[in-house]
């Protein structure tokens, strides 16, 4: 828990931060829920494709679909129940940053209600204690403002984001007197950087590699467009060499990358060798053709950075 700065503020204000009409915390709902919902399409399509039951691809992708949305109203009428009158929360500003402070009158009782898992010796009982645990650790939070490399401003519901090049490190919510102010002190204090100079941050090269070895996996086997598994674990490994190596490595990997990526399906398909005998195999051929443009877009956007 980030402790009360002891410097002096420069502007300090209370507000009551909207959670029903926040987008970025719907999106970030969505994106959590998303990927938990796609973690089971992408098992179940792993089975199909090894088992060759391609003709329940469509069926995988039915229970996706109702896992994401099962999952996304659940979480909608949680977040209507509990946070439908939106978080009091106090901002102080200074010249090292910004700390804010959660003011959430039904907090106290969440996290009691929350450690009462532990006497319930569930699984469950002990998620919901650790949750209510974190919950408590998240009461204040504070970033510098060299943490900051652009501004985001929404003057018409008096907010500002203060992002890295990754993501939004805190949402700023002001009354409408005080936005004006807010916004001036935090320019003159952040020296913003364009986000396309910067290089690749290690989370977006752990997200692509974790796809790339998931993703390159699922083309050994015996799929429509017939591939030596020799050339896909190269692919592989050259994609994986792409997102971890700098300069001229990164360009010569990126290229390998690029180039299996689109020639392994294309010279398959003119020598004849893709196969649709099998039930579903129209279903398969469009899984693999999607996994051969993951590495093709892993491979351009590596060369295209500065």
């Amino acid at each position: 828990m980030a402790k009360k700065s002891k410097v002096e503020s420069i502007v300090e204000w209370e507000v009551s931060a909207p959670v029903i009409k926040n987008p970025l915390i719907w999106f970030q709902s969505v994106l959590v829920v998303g990927l938990g919902a796609t973690f089971v399409f992408l098992l179940l399509i792993g089975a199909n494709l090894y088992e060759r039951h391609w003709e329940q691809i469509p069926d995988s992708l039915t229970v996706w679909f109702f896992l994401f949305l099962g999952m996304a109203v659940l979480y909608g009428i949680a977040m209507l129940l509990i946070l439908a009158g939106g978080t009091v929360t106090r901002y102080e500003l200074n010249n090292g940053g910004i700390v804010q402070y959660s003011l959430y009158k039904k907090r106290k009782f969440f996290k009691w209600l929350g450690l009462l898992g532990l006497f319930s010796n569930t699984s469950a009982g002990y998620t919901a204690a650790g949750s209510a645990l974190l919950s408590g650790a998240r009461e204040a939070i504070g970033i510098t403002w060299d943490e900051v490399t652009h501004i985001e401003t929404y003057p018409f519901r008096h907010e500002i984001r203060l992002k890295n090049d990754w993501r939004t490190q805190m949402q700023v919510f002001c009354p409408k007197e005080k936005y004006e102010e807010v916004l001036d002190v935090a320019r003159v204090r952040i020296t913003e950087v364009p986000v396309a100079k910067q290089p690749m941050p290690f989370a977006h090269k752990v997200f692509l590699s974790f796809f790339s070895l998931v993703f390159g996996i699922f083309l050994f086997p015996e799929l429509p467009i017939e591939v030596v598994p020799l050339f896909t674990l190269v692919m592989m490994l050259s994609a994986l060499f792409a997102l971890w190596s700098e300069g001229r490595k990164k360009r010569i990997a990126s290229i390998i990358t690029l180039l299996f990526a689109t020639g392994l399906p294309t010279i398959s398909a003119v020598m004849n060798g893709v196969g649709m005998q099998r039930d579903g195999a129209l279903y398969a051929l469009i899984v693999e053709a999607l996994l051969y443009l993951f590495f093709v877009i892993v491979g351009y956007k590596r060369i295209r950075e500065v």
